[in-house]
């Protein structure tokens, strides 16, 4: 997601959520719905000024709000990222330097 997740009720998922740029997830009322995985929430600007060239980059502080009632659980669940990583094929499994 590039912006804000909002999400209300029964809105289930199992793997990797990215909320990236304006990093704001909230969901509010959870239903009896899961979120099961990983979620990762980062803030940035999306755009470089050209006034700001060869700057450091900052993060900014994310929003990640969860409230409302429901029986709907928001966790880590190991099995839904290495399912969600398996999908893509092939990956990095580790780098080395010299």
């Amino acid at each position: 997601v590039t912006g804000k997740l909002i999400s209300d009720g029964n809105v289930g998922f199992k793997g990797i959520i990215l909320v990236l740029g304006e990093g704001v997830f909230d969901r509010s009322g959870t239903g009896n719905s899961d979120l099961l995985g990983a979620i990762v929430v980062a803030k940035f600007a999306r755009t470089w000024p050209s006034t700001e060239n060869n700057q450091p980059h900052p993060f900014l502080a994310p929003t990640f709000s969860v409230s409302g009632g429901g029986t709907g659980l928001t966790a880590f669940d190991s099995d839904g990222v290495d399912r969600a990583l398996a999908a893509n094929g092939l990956r990095t499994l580790g780098v080395r330097e010299y």
